[in-house]
């Protein structure tokens, strides 16, 4: 029996998605998911495309059911038709060859039980492993499986075991078993797709990666602390400015003056990153008592502030995204050019940042460790120094920058090969991104614009605890704030991304 069309839709909206932490090209934990949710991944990606390198040879996709192994294959179909097999499996150990033969005989011998499958032509069969498998099962499919005749001795010893191991097997005589699945194995092209393929593949297919995987982008925010020492001072510039002001023009600021104006100096601390009001100064006067709860303050701004820092830097990747996946971009940007949309954004969310989260003083500090950007051809220039002096490592061969381990080095040269495609000097590295550059520029100007306008206000929290909902101005701007934000999602163009809910 076959699971498609809308079951298996309906099997891919079952998907419980595991933790993921995205830091630039960072491999999946394929371990994390379920048995279920891995096949399932199998069935999703294989509808969407086909892995790098190979030539698609279905049209849909199907999840067969359940084996006597409690483990299920993907079935890809051309014309209604089976095309090819994907054996999952997601094993806390690495495949041995022996293994993979075992997998193929099973194929083999229940396809000719129970008749869902034909070998009188070629059939495409992938391997698709949550593990790297052991280095001899690598060596063989990277033969494209052509069979030594000490493979054919391990695959009808493979028939052998598979037949005495299910008893519906048990029709099928011993040597029927072994030359079957060697006649079948003759129509087997094959392919082995292991983790580091599909941490590939997961890269091409975001809304794969996203349905699976709760990803979360790693950002440096070493100043961070720093900047929160001015977090909410803003609240003690607010009480000075509002002394003596007999009229107060702006519906927030009054709320504000409502709350602390009639508190007296005995419960007022200004604690660098907040200022606290009501609190009596008692509360504080034991040093760990008071680090403590500092330490609670500064922890909880790092959280908002990071989660700021966060969205704004996916923001920009967003608009990047769409910048690179223009038409326009597609048929006259050179791929190592279309680096620069996520690298010149990412400056500006950086600018962004700043001005949101760090007053005059950090910015300053900041700036003298910094290279100072004076404006847009700047920052241009800055990621045009970066991008070309990294390429001209790469047409040298030096990789050594490189961080992680084999796995991820090896898939990042992978992602380097595909950028640096026709560069073979370094006057094609200039070449190709200054024509790029003028190609993108036009669609640049207005998304830095657009950040912004959005994120280069400064931050302020001003909490009021529970008392806040029994004041009438309050329950007002509570109003106001709510039918704010429900016309903006009734606007097409506020409208957030389906990972923004």
């Amino acid at each position: 029996m076959i699971i498609s069309g809308n079951q298996a839709d309906a099997e891919i909206e079952q998907v419980q998605a595991v933790e993921a932490t995205d830091a630039g090209l960072k491999p999946f934990s394929y371990l994390a998911l379920t048995d279920e949710d891995f096949e399932r991944l199998a069935f999703s990606l294989f509808k969407s495309s086909q892995p790098a390198d190979v030539t698609r040879s279905w049209d849909n996709t199907a999840l067969m059911v359940r084996g006597a192994d409690a483990g299920r294959d993907v079935l890809l179909t051309c014309g209604e038709r089976p095309s090819g097999v994907v054996q999952c499996k997601r094993l806390e150990t690495g495949m041995t060859l022996p293994a993979a033969f075992r997998e193929i005989a099973k194929l083999i011998l229940f396809a000719k039980v129970n008749g869902d499958l034909s070998f009188d032509q070629e059939v495409d069969y992938f391997l698709f492993l949550a593990r790297d498998p052991a280095g001899t099962v690598v060596n063989f499919f990277a033969r494209k499986g052509v069979l030594q005749d000490e493979n054919l001795r391990d695959l009808r010893a493979a028939a052998r075991e598979v037949r005495e191991a299910y008893t519906s097997l048990a029709s099928i005589e011993e040597t029927e078993a072994e030359s079957e699945v060697e006649r079948a194995y003759a129509k087997l092209k094959v392919g082995l797709l292991r983790p580091t393929d599909l941490d590939e593949w997961l890269h091409r297919e975001p809304s794969v990666s996203l349905r699976f995987f709760r990803q979360r982008v790693l950002v440096d925010n070493t100043d961070m602390l720093a900047a929160n020492r001015e977090m909410m001072m803003l609240l003690q510039a607010i009480s000075g400015k509002v002394d003596g002001v007999p009229l107060l023009t702006d519906v927030d600021l009054k709320l504000i003056q409502k709350q602390i104006v009639d508190t007296p100096e005995t419960h007022r601390l200004n604690l660098g990153i907040a200022t606290l009001f009501g609190y009596p100064r008692e509360m504080f006067l034991d040093r760990n008592d008071l680090q403590a709860r500092l330490g609670r303050l500064g922890a909880a701004l790092n959280e908002i502030n990071g989660d700021y820092i966060n969205w704004i830097f996916k923001r920009a990747n967003d608009l990047a995204a769409e910048i690179c996946n223009s038409p326009e971009v597609l048929f006259k940007v050179r791929p190592f050019a279309r680096q620069i949309p996520s690298a010149f954004l990412g400056e500006i969310a950086k600018q962004c940042s700043s001005m949101s989260l760090h007053g005059s003083v950090v910015r300053g500090i900041i700036s003298e460790t910094e290279p100072s950007l004076a404006d847009d051809d700047a920052r241009l220039g800055h990621v045009r120094t970066i991008l070309i002096e990294a390429g001209k490592r790469y047409l040298v061969g030096d990789f050594s920058e490189l961080m992680g381990d084999a796995e991820l080095v090896a898939l990042k040269r992978t992602i380097i090969d595909a950028l640096m495609m026709g560069m073979t000097r370094e006057e094609d590295l200039e070449k190709a991104f200054d024509e790029g550059a003028a190609v993108l520029r036009p669609l640049l100007d207005p998304a830095a614009a657009k950040m912004r306008s959005l994120y280069s206000h400064p931050t302020s929290i001003f909490l009021t605890g529970s008392k806040g909902i029994d004041l009438k101005d309050f329950v007002g701007r509570m109003a106001d704030t709510v039918k704010a934000l429900d016309e903006m999602r009734n606007e097409p163009s506020k409208q957030p991304n389906v990972d923004d809910n």
